[in-house]
This record gives structure tokens, C-alpha cells and sequence, in this order.
């Protein structure tokens, strides 16, 4: 009768374990990994013509004018969390994964109206603020969600020149 009891008790163990998916066997994702991370990205914010990184700078006396003529590379930025690598965002929000890109100035400034002025090339391009939600899946059974806070990217696409004030 103790023998039934502890073969009893140990199924009953058993069966307690598989319903909380702790199984001792693997179940429907045998010819899968043990476990399996899924990612997604959720654009929640778009900016295009976003000034960025001060690139170059050309003054003239009262009257004058200068020009802003040059290629640079400048770096895309593109923030990642939870594991996700950087090319799965960057092909999610339709961005290059690579890390910089070039962009040209050929700019001429207006008539300087003062000696107090500066004409200024800034990178210009499009930002974009995203979250990351990883699930994780043990033997094809999702066991966690985790949500990153907000991050974000930025892709250059241009050159913007302004005059300012020194």
C-alpha cells in the first residue's frame, strides 16, 4: 500500500510540474529550441527634418557672403534593448543598419546684415521613437513579455544650413 502511495504521490508531482510547464520531456516545439526569443518593434513617433550634429561654419564681413561646400559622414544612430540587435530595429523601422551615412552641404548663405553672424550646416534627417517587446518562449510556451522604455533612431538624410547669431 506505500509503494501506491509514493507512485501516487510522484505522478501526482508529475503532472503538477507539466501543468506549470516545467515538463521533464519536451512537448510540442521538439525539433525547435528550448527556448525562443521573438521580437517586435512599435514605431510610436515619427520627426522628419530633424536638425542634428553641427557640421561646419563660414562667416563674411557685413555684406558678405560664404559657402558651405563638402561631403561628411555622419553617424546613424539607431538604440537597441532587451538582446534585439541593431539591423532587426533598423529593418523594422525602414532605416539602413549601417552606421553612418554621407551627406553633402552646398550651401551659399544670404547677405550677411552684421560682422555678429554665422552661417551654420547642421545634419538634417528623420528620428523615430520605438519600443521593444521581447517574448520569450520555453518549449514553444510563452513563459515571459518584457517592453523596453522608449528608444530612439536617427537617419540623416541631408544638410541644413541656417544663419545665426554668434
Amino acid at each position: 500500500m506505500a509503494r501506491t502511495r509514493t507512485g501516487a504521490t510522484a505522478l501526482a508531482g508529475a503532472l503538477a510540474l507539466t501543468a506549470l510547464g516545467v515538463g521533464f520531456a519536451p512537448t510540442a516545439a521538439a525539433d525547435g529550441p528550448a527556448v525562443q526569443n521573438k521580437y517586435s518593434v512599435k514605431v510610436t513617433a515619427t520627426t522628419k527634418n530633424v536638425g542634428g550634429k553641427l557640421l561646419a561654419t563660414c562667416s563674411a564681413g557685413k555684406g558678405g557672403t560664404c559657402t558651405l561646400s563638402k561631403t561628411y559622414s555622419v553617424t546613424r544612430t539607431i538604440g537597441t534593448d532587451l538582446g534585439i540587435s541593431r539591423g532587426a530595429v533598423a529593418s523594422s523601422i525602414n532605416f539602413s543598419s549601417s552606421t553612418s551615412a554621407s551627406v553633402t552641404a552646398a550651401c551659399t548663405s544670404p547677405k550677411f546684415s552684421s560682422n555678429s553672424q554665422v552661417y551654420k550646416a547642421y545634419t538634417q534627417g528623420t528620428r523615430k521613437y520605438y519600443k521593444v517587446t521581447k517574448k520569450t518562449y520555453v518549449q514553444g510556451m510563452l513563459a515571459s513579455t518584457k517592453t523596453s522604455g522608449t528608444l530612439s533612431a536617427f537617419n540623416p538624410t541631408g544638410v541644413k544650413c541656417v544663419m545665426r547669431q554668434r
